[in-house]
């Protein structure tokens, strides 16, 4: 399960064209792009969405007609017509549903969490906004964890290529966690998480956020050593024998068709296809970024408990 989280387009599965958003906007409207929750804490909507990553269904029934025309129909007119991304994420920051009764239907229609597939022997669910409630999930499915570090530049080029590091999108893409006085009780100072300084420009306040959420991730490693860990550049450097053994630790099976995935995937690509050429992934940051914003990004870093990387 490709991100069934996401509330921009998440739970697709690999090869799907079409990408479904109401479940996970619907799950987080009241937690934010990072939903933040202690072990104990209560998230129905949440939990549900979850539930369904982790479910293998008995059998899949195929939608009826109507109910497929019905999807085209809202996924037309929540992302296609007059409504975009940008006001997705406003709905998601505000944490309130859309007033169009429309929208909402259309909404509903959307949100029905995604399953993997009936005949399917293991579940690998992926996700970019769970940091600050992995070990919420884990405490109620009790998965395998495998945390896959990214150099913190590559992270921001990657940002700045999907256009989230101007002012608007500072806001709507999550770069709140700063506000949230939720975050901050999960952090604390013990953590060394510096505060963000007044008046960042939006570049450093993504780096800011970056760091957060690597210092986030790097806690919950110390904390739980069973869970695997792996970077994302060491993956790039030869990826099928990276991620066979990546597989042999977590008590997957790997064979041709990981291969031959791999293979098919080895191309250009951008945004959110999943296809990247994986040789030219490990540095992508240092073609990607200016020498003023590699700068910015280091200065703010540097303040961060974060010394896995070089960023030089």
């Amino acid at each position: 399960m490709n991100e069934p989280d996401d509330e921009v387009g998440g739970g697709f599965e690999p090869g799907e064209e079409r990408r479904v958003l109401g479940s996970a906007l619907r799950a987080k409207r009241n937690l934010s792009r990072f939903p933040a929750l202690s072990p104990e804490e209560a998230a129905p909507e949440y939990e549900r969405l979850w539930n369904a990553a982790f479910t293998i269904p008995e059998r899949r029934s195929p939608p009826t007609d109507l109910a497929r025309r019905a999807r085209r129909r809202a996924w037309r007119a929540v992302v296609n017509g007059r409504t975009g991304r940008h006001q997705i994420d406003e709905w998601l920051v505000a944490r309130r549903w859309p007033r169009s009764a429309l929208l909402r239907a259309g909404l509903a229609c959307l949100a029905v969490p995604r399953t993997p597939s009936s005949g399917s022997r293991h579940v690998v669910a992926k996700s970019i906004c769970c940091q600050f409630s992995m070990e919420w999930i884990q405490t109620r499915w009790h998965p395998r964890v495998l945390v896959v570090r990214r150099h913190p530049l590559n992270v921001l080029a990657s940002w700045r290529d999907l256009g989230w590091l101007d002012e608007r999108a500072s806001r709507l893409h999550g770069y709140t966690l700063h506000e949230s006085s939720t975050v901050r009780n999960l952090v604390g100072p013990s953590m060394g998480v510096p505060p963000l300084p007044p008046g960042a420009t939006p570049l450093a306040q993504a780096v800011w956020h970056i760091g957060l959420l690597s210092t986030v991730l790097e806690d919950g490693v110390r904390r739980n050593p069973a869970w695997v860990v792996t970077t994302h550049e060491h993956l790039c450097t030869d990826p099928s024998t990276r991620l066979s053994e990546v597989s042999s630790a977590l008590s997957l099976p790997w064979g041709e068709a990981g291969h031959r995935y791999l293979e098919r995937s080895n191309r250009p690509g951008s945004g959110g296809e999943l296809r990247r050429v994986a040789s030219q992934q490990a540095d992508s940051w240092r073609r990607r970024l200016t020498p003023d914003q590699v700068e910015e990004a280091n200065d703010m870093l540097g303040r961060f408990p974060i010394d896995a990387w070089n960023l030089d």
